[in-house]
């Protein structure tokens, strides 16, 4: 992963609560932890696209998943701890064409006890700070639940913009779908800074 020189990483952030976390780089020794902090967000929110019963990677395959982001050229994990628990994560990858490599997705959570606090917002600017750095990344986009307003302004606020809606993306039951909405911000090239809603 290129890291260069980062002012987020490896460094304490209070939250609004006034608790401190500390957030660095994942390595394949957080796999175990991770899975913990993963079920917990995926068990307590209705915003995630894994569902509790698809959670049942194993302590090995997240030890290589963090391990396949480390080496990718344009991945990241991001991991918020507080007193060794892993209460939030990031993790970033950029496609792998040759004509899309510039841009990547990513997604993030925050266990339940940490939501609220402005954890998100650390994340995410750490995020916002590497990708400039990186030689490849131009772009960076995610996908949200149309109706999670709460994180559709905290991309606002941080840059992004709506390119657009699927509708019906996420099947939530047999008669139930929920539309995705896509957010990019462009974090370098000539396009940096003229994003139109």
């Amino acid at each position: 992963t290129h890291f260069l020189s980062l002012k987020m990483l490896n460094q304490h952030h209070r939250l609004k609560d006034g608790r401190s976390i500390f957030l660095r780089q994942a390595s394949p020794l957080d796999a175990a932890a991770l899975l913990v902090a993963i079920e917990q967000i995926i068990r307590s929110s209705t915003y995630t696209l894994t569902t509790p019963a698809e959670q049942d990677r194993s302590v090995e395959d997240q030890g290589r998943r963090i391990q396949q982001y480390t080496e990718a050229r344009g991945g990241l994990i991001l991991v918020a701890t507080s007193e060794e628990q892993i209460v939030g994560t990031l993790d970033f990858m950029g496609h792998h064409k040759l004509r899309n490599q510039h841009c990547g997705e990513f997604g993030m959570g925050i266990i339940p006890d940490f939501r609220g606090q402005g954890l998100g917002k650390v994340l995410l600017t750490a995020l916002l700070e590497w990708a400039p750095q990186h030689p490849i990344i131009e772009k960076v986009c995610l996908g949200v639940f149309a109706d999670h307003a709460v994180a559709r302004q905290l991309y606002r606020k941080a840059g992004f913009v709506e390119e657009g809606v699927h509708r019906g993306a996420i099947k939530l039951s047999a008669d139930h779908y929920a539309d995705e909405v896509r957010m990019c911000r462009w974090v370098k090239s000539k396009w940096q800074g003229q994003e139109k809603e």
